[in-house]
């Protein structure tokens, strides 16, 4: 079988192509999961506790931390609930106040310096 000789673009777009597919190929295997390793003990009883029943009745939980660090359960109706600790949550005084400040004069008007 004789194999025809390609000349020109037409040769770089099939090297090209070669060299995609190979690199695709590579990465496709380095990507693939390794199905050979097995679950540690501790792992795979994590994962035999967790039944079809026991996920079908676990009751999600939305957690809120505040600006203190303290962790609250919210409730249906947005009332919050301390989680792990006996404080009740900080009464929301409205808005927050911003802590920046203006810059030091009104009349900069030059423009700022790109950098390369």
């Amino acid at each position: 079988m004789r194999i025809p000789r390609i000349q020109g673009n037409a040769k770089v777009a099939a090297i090209s192509l070669s060299l995609f597919m190979a690199a695709g190929n590579i990465t496709a295997q380095a990507a693939a999961p390794d199905n050979s390793r097995t679950l540690s003990a501790d792992k795979a009883g994590v994962i035999e506790h967790w039944t079809e029943g026991r996920r079908a009745g676990a009751i999600p939980r939305d957690l809120v931390v505040d600006p203190r660090g303290l962790g609250y359960l919210r409730r249906v109706d947005g009332s919050l609930e301390p989680y792990g600790h006996q404080i009740s949550a900080a009464a929301n005084t409205g808005s927050p106040k911003p802590l920046a400040r203006p810059s030091g004069g009104g009349n900069d008007t030059t423009a700022p310096r790109h950098r390369p």
